[in-house]
């Protein structure tokens, strides 16, 4: 049976975001005024970190095309990244 908040978030885990602190400093580099806006709004931290998650994962990944189509590897540094 499923159970929430059991382990580690994949999100957090890749994203490396954990605080609402993180989360606002990407917000501000990554969105224009009008997504700021929205962002805003939301008033869950939880959710505010998730989103800031989603935001700077894709800039740790890298594509690339390959004679069987695209393909996409994720590379999870050790280190600690800022947004």
């Amino acid at each position: 049976m499923l159970k929430l908040k059991n382990g580690e978030d994949i999100l957090v885990a890749t994203g490396k975001i954990k605080e609402i602190s993180q989360a606002r400093e990407v917000f501000a580099a990554k969105l224009n005024k009008e997504n700021l806006e929205k962002i805003e709004k939301i008033k869950t931290e939880e959710a505010l970190i998730k989103i800031a998650n989603a935001i700077v994962i894709p800039s740790t990944m890298t594509c690339r095309k390959t004679r069987h189509g695209w393909s996409s590897r994720l590379f999870i540094s050790s280190t600690k990244t800022t947004p």
